[in-house]
């Protein structure tokens, strides 16, 4: 799916590169994740909207296991937020 964003299968670590926060829940309203302890913004990419966040979310890779079950790899593909 290289190259097709749309496609990808990631998830995003809700921890805030700021400060190491739990970052909320998505905000349809605001269209962002918003990290309550600064208020560091994050796009649906986890990359960042508004600091003083330095970096975006960390990925993880998305799967399925021969049962079915979803699992999370770390990510070692470079980042295509970049």
């Amino acid at each position: 799916f290289r190259g097709d964003r749309r496609r990808l299968r990631y998830a995003l670590q809700a921890e805030c590169t700021h400060l190491g926060c739990l970052v909320g829940p998505w905000n349809p309203l605001q269209q962002r994740f918003v990290c309550p302890c600064h208020g560091s913004e994050y796009r649906r990419d986890g990359s960042v909207a508004r600091g003083p966040a330095p970096n975006p979310l960390k990925l993880a890779k998305v799967a399925t296991d021969e049962s079915g079950r979803v699992t999370l790899q770390k990510w070692t593909d470079a980042d295509f937020r970049t």
